[in-house]
């Protein structure tokens, strides 16, 4: 098919002073066949005002609203069952796309992958740093251990199934999940390096990694993959939720957790992020 349609959703909540900027990055795609499907999960701010107007400025955006607040993962499944593209992707409404970040996807796609990621900018209070290309075809393997994946993916929309959506119940983790149950049901996924998603971490935007409910996300995905997962896995992804919630753990507390070179290199990363954050954040800008 020449030039498929590609549907990109966008979940929103009081975010009338970033949203338009999100939208905008998505008008400024090179390729141009695009529909926006923007939900507002019952905002309480001007963002419904906001998407009115640039619903009715341009016909490829449209948006709904939940009655109700009931999360970014039942905005985000509305959202896509109310797309009508070939394909489908995501961005939240703190991020942004780089214009040639579906072109690429297209460029690249190849349906033997279950989907297909990218690397990204990460955009933090002293700058822009990329993100490590990581493995470029992640297997179920490397899913089992890490989220190498990150926050969104480019999939065929008719992998997107009622068994195959975003978890509404849980509160983090979610699209870790998913990703999880999308490779173990279609197989590798594809991560290509272009850094075309940009990823905001700047102080006045909060992200539920670092939020109360990221602990009870973390316990919901151990739970519900937890006969897939070996005792090494496990572990680790108990470290990666400490350094997530950026837990600020003694010398001793540390040691319960080192279990491994990767889990000292993280502890001691949590360590100083902990006590010293100006101090990690030279050192991750110098990484």
């Amino acid at each position: 098919m020449k030039d498929p349609l590609v549907s990109v959703y966008i979940p929103t909540h009081n975010r009338a002073h970033l949203i338009e900027r999100a939208i905008q990055s998505v008008l400024n795609q090179t390729y141009s066949n695009i529909e926006i499907i923007v939900v507002d999960d019952a905002s309480s701010d001007k963002t419904p005002h906001i998407l009115k107007k640039l619903s009715e400025k341009n016909q490829c955006i449209s948006f709904f609203s939940l009655g109700k607040p009931k999360g970014a993962c039942a905005a985000r499944n509305l959202a896509i069952s109310k797309a009508k593209g070939k394909f489908i992707t995501g961005l939240d409404d703190d991020d942004l796309f780089l214009p040639h970040r579906i072109a690429d996807f297209l460029d690249e796609y190849n349906e033997r992958y279950s989907f297909i990621c990218s690397s990204r900018l990460i955009k933090t209070a002293s700058g822009t740093m990329q993100s490590l290309p990581g493995t470029s075809v992640i297997t179920f393997q490397d899913i089992k251990n890490n989220n190498y994946v990150g926050n969104q993916i480019f999939i065929e929309r008719s992998r997107i199934t009622k068994n195959l959506l975003y978890s509404e119940e849980m509160p983090a983790w979610q699209d870790y999940d998913l990703w999880f149950r999308l490779i173990k049901a279609y197989g590798p996924a594809l991560k290509i390096n272009n850094h075309s998603y940009e990823v905001d971490l700047t102080a006045s935007n909060n992200r539920i990694s670092q939020s109360s409910n990221a602990y009870k996300g973390f316990k919901l995905f151990i739970e519900r993959h937890k006969s897939e997962l070996t005792d090494s896995e496990i572990k680790k992804h108990t470290v990666n939720d400490l350094y997530n919630r950026h837990v600020k753990l003694s010398i001793a507390n540390s040691l319960r957790y080192a279990h491994s070179i990767y889990a000292v290199k993280k502890l001691a990363s949590l360590y100083i992020l902990t006590r010293w954050p100006k101090l990690h954040q030279r050192i991750v800008d110098c990484a």
